[in-house]
């Protein structure tokens, strides 16, 4: 990636709607010659899709939580399908430490989040945090040389 590929990105992070004629202003090029550094960069996977951020709590789902799992590593392929399989898993980390696997999810309720933690626990030992405040949740990459 060169200096134009990494200012395209950093705009397309501030606004991913812009058309190509805007990102072309924005780094000196036309259109065309945008359209093909942006399909260079979605056919390499440095971009890998364009996403609407949605205010989860007016989308009905106010509950927010962290499940870490402590799951058997024999079982990994099936909790990730199973985490696939789950719309209200937004996340799923295999990490390090005691607990293996870390998942983001919203729920509407408190009940809700039981529902989805009762489905997790066949897969292993669950301890859960209910997110009480988010300052940061996106944050865009600074596209270093």
């Amino acid at each position: 990636m060169d200096a134009i590929d990494r200012a395209l990105v950093c705009a397309l992070q501030d606004d991913a709607r812009q058309s190509y004629a805007e990102l072309g202003r924005l780094v000196g090029l036309t259109a065309p010659a945008v359209a093909v550094r942006m399909r260079r960069l979605e056919d390499s996977g440095v971009i890998a899709g364009y996403h609407a951020h949605i205010d989860l709590k007016k989308a009905g789902y106010g509950l927010v939580a962290f499940i870490r799992l402590n799951s058997a590593p024999e079982l990994a392929k099936q909790l990730g399908r199973i985490a696939g399989e789950t719309p209200e898993v937004l996340e799923f980390h295999h990490v390090t430490g005691t607990e293996g696997f870390v998942l983001k999810v919203a729920a509407r309720s408190i009940e809700h989040l039981e529902r989805v933690i009762v489905l997790l626990l066949p897969y292993g030992q669950t301890t859960t945090s209910i997110v009480l405040s988010s300052p940061i949740t996106w944050r865009r990459i600074e596209m270093e040389s």
